[in-house]
């Protein structure tokens, strides 16, 4: 055999070599299918814990929840959202509608003290 023969002969089985590889170990992320349920209450413990740590509680069980229904929706058919500036306008109308609960809720607790102040005196 001629030496040019021999590189390119070097060069295919590495690359069958390769391709063999990534289809054995070649995992770049893993699936929903990929997380057992222990992982999972696992991995509900740590979201659970890191937003904590931001200030923000959420009981486990319930990020567990969520994971489970994020599961299943992705193992479904998904949902015919519409148009994006038609999802984008409701978004905002729900963002509102909540920005204007939390207010009068705010609003509601900054009252309460001056009316029993009022009463006391």
């Amino acid at each position: 055999m001629n030496d040019e023969y021999q590189v390119w002969l070097l060069l295919v089985l590495l690359a069958v070599a390769g391709a063999v590889l990534w289809q054995l170990y070649g995992h770049l992320r893993r699936d929903e299918e990929d997380v057992v349920a222990d992982e999972r209450a696992l991995e509900a413990d740590w979201i659970a814990g890191t937003l904590a740590a931001r200030g923000q509680r959420v009981p486990p069980e319930t990020v567990e929840a969520v994971l489970e229904l994020h599961r299943r929706y992705l193992a479904g058919p998904g949902f015919d959202a519409g148009p994006l500036d038609e999802r984008s306008a409701a978004l905002e109308q729900a963002a509102s509608a909540r920005d204007d609960t939390a207010m009068e809720r705010h609003d509601t607790r900054r009252q309460a003290p001056e009316a029993d102040a009022g009463q006391a005196g």
